[in-house]
């Protein structure tokens, strides 16, 4: 269970805890010794790390955009922090909480799909309204898409966003559909 975030991370500030590797450089030094640079993320930012020591060894554990376990200490180079690191431990997807690493979306998950779910009871034809709601039986499915985020960049590239767009865009067409019916749409 992830307890450190980088935003809280200060100055001297020993760290023992997981983090995502979004870049893995291999590096030498001036007297031509190899050190290692990786750039570190959570959901609160990411941060330089620098391995020096044993380079060779904790560098063939783990790869780009691998978990893993960290232990080192922040220190400031050019006037920003980063974490000096003394070892790393690849640990498995299935250890970690993905939420830990990438940005959440800020509404409620579970009051989201029950109003997605509500107002799919509303559609009028039965094979669209049949095939919504042999997805909202599907438990694997409904996991994964209320989870999902709904794009890799731009709108909602977060954990939720899926969900939460797909809410949106139904409520927007919900709308548009009671205009229309009330005659507003001369005006859209």
């Amino acid at each position: 269970m992830k307890t450190l975030f980088i935003e809280s991370l200060v100055e001297g500030q020993a760290v023992q805890d997981i983090f995502i590797v979004t870049e893995k450089t291999l590096s030498n030094k001036k007297d031509g010794e190899p050190f290692l640079q990786v750039r570190l993320t959570d959901r609160t930012g990411s941060m330089r790390g620098v391995l020096w020591e044993n380079v060779e060894t904790f560098s063939s554990a783990f790869d780009h955009a691998d978990y893993v376990q960290i232990q080192g200490r922040v220190t400031s180079f050019r006037n920003e922090l980063q974490l000096t690191i003394a070892s790393v431990q690849r640990i498995p997807f299935e250890n970690v909480t993905p939420a830990d690493f990438l940005p959440t979306t800020q509404r409620d998950p579970i009051q989201m799909f029950t109003s997605l779910k509500e107002q799919s009871q509303t559609i009028e034809n039965k094979d669209l309204k049949a095939i919504l709601q042999a997805f909202w039986m599907d438990d694997q499915f409904v996991q994964k898409f209320c989870s999902a985020p709904a794009a890799k960049k731009m709108h909602h590239a977060y954990l939720g966003g899926l969900l939460e767009h797909t809410l949106s865009v139904s409520r927007l067409v919900d709308r548009l559909i009671q205009c229309h019916y009330r005659g507003i749409d001369r005006d859209l």
